[in-house]
């Protein structure tokens, strides 16, 4: 029997497919005509792709000027309008330029009712987002939300929970008797007890370094924002209305200090684990601890319905493009480099950062080896072993007068 395909597909695959089909012709369509208008325009055709090849000049007059025909498909990258018809004729909603939004809130509403439609071939940096930049942005649109009052206490959470560890740690441990040394490292203490200093040394280089990637993406995001926020300033009046840089500010500061004293908390934990279990467990709360306020966050409160960071990263990438256009920068340059680009990165880059990424560089190197190099430090004992401690003591002072008495 011969395996070949039919030329012809079912019925009932031809009906499923149909929209799918005509959505493609479509976009081929809309693409050609792009095609032939910048060929009339005497520049490479490739608009979407080839940002990079073209002049920032020609690039931004296509952004601004070209308009999609009337017969022509509106493009899926910008915000669609809220109101959608209904019944079987109902046309597709139009599309609503970046543009035309008056506050970041709006522009997180139109994203969201568009977000189901986007093409799913676009290129965009997204912005990670954050309880501080949800707040900071003005998207937050009712202060008397459960989901409100829940990201309150995440960050009451995050700015108490990490200073009460670091006490309780320094509390419990036993500075009494600490030198210098390797003795903790040696086999005749227990296999167990070899590979916990083994998984714990292995887990603090891997967290630390972590902290220094996290440091970084939340820099290169902070400066996108700040200099989005500062064109639309100077460019767009009223548009930045909502926003609170008591928030943003404190977004990052919060960000910085966390990271730096989770670290912390890491190996002071790890000197007062006793097991590989408690390592890798106690390495897991603490990871659990600075991702809470993250947009998609354990906790919940905020989700990827509440911040559309491709559609934040649009904005960014047009209102940035701009301003390097007026710096007259060097055409290979985008908006996407701008933590490389000297003028913009010490203009944007908060004083937060520049104080937590050399500390981080500092601990990478110091906590790993007061880890393998300090012997002796061991929590303090409680409970049954203090009441063991204290019944030794006693034996020992018995023996000594039975010595004397014989």
């Amino acid at each position: 029997m011969s395996l070949r395909r039919s030329e012809k597909w079912p019925w009932w695959a031809r009906k499923a497919f149909a929209p799918v089909l005509a959505k493609r012709r479509a976009l081929a369509k809309a693409q050609t005509k792009q095609d032939l208008e910048a060929d009339n325009h005497g520049y490479d055709g490739s608009y979407g792709r080839g940002r990079r090849g073209m002049s920032r000049q020609l690039l931004r007059e296509a952004h601004h000027t070209m308009a999609p025909d009337e017969d022509e498909e509106a493009p899926l990258t910008t915000p669609r309008d809220m109101e959608i018809g209904t019944g079987e004729d109902a046309e597709p909603p139009e599309a609503k330029a970046v543009d035309d939004a008056t506050s970041y809130r709006e522009l997180m509403e139109y994203a969201a009712a568009n977000k189901k439609d986007r093409d799913a071939d676009e290129e965009v940096m997204p912005i990670p987002g954050n309880m501080y930049r949800w707040w900071g942005l003005g998207i937050v649109s009712n202060l008397k939300s459960v989901q409100n009052l829940g990201l309150l206490f995440i960050f009451a959470a995050q700015a108490f929970a990490p200073p009460a560890c670091i006490i309780n740690n320094l509390y419990r441990m036993d500075w009494t008797h600490w030198k210098f040394g390797v003795d903790d490292w040696n086999m005749y203490h227990g296999v167990s007890n070899f590979s916990k200093h083994v998984v714990a040394t292995i887990f603090l280089f891997m967290f630390t370094l972590n902290g220094m990637v996290v440091i970084k993406q939340e820099r290169i995001a902070s400066m996108k924002i700040s200099a989005m926020l500062e064109w639309r300033q100077t460019n767009y009046e009223g548009y930045n209305k909502d926003v609170s840089y008591f928030w943003l500010i404190t977004g990052r500061i919060m960000n910085c200090v966390v990271v730096l004293e989770c670290v912390v908390i890491t190996y002071f934990s790890f000197v007062l684990s006793d097991t590989p279990m408690d390592v890798l467990f106690n390495a897991m709360a603490v990871t659990f601890l600075y991702n809470l306020d993250d947009i998609g966050g354990e906790m919940g409160f905020l989700g990827d319905e509440d911040w559309d960071g491709e559609e934040l990263g649009k904005l960014y990438y047009w209102d940035v493009f701009d301003m390097m256009i007026e710096l007259d920068l060097p055409d290979h340059l985008t908006p996407y480099d701008i933590h490389e680009i000297p003028q913009m990165k010490s203009k944007f880059t908060h004083w937060s950062y520049k104080i937590a990424e050399p500390l981080l560089w500092l601990l990478a190197i110091l906590l790993p080896l007061m880890y393998i190099f300090i012997d002796n430090l061991h929590c303090k004992p409680e409970g049954v072993k203090l009441a063991v401690i204290d019944m030794k003591a006693q034996i020992a002072e018995l023996q000594a007068m039975v010595d004397k008495l014989s």
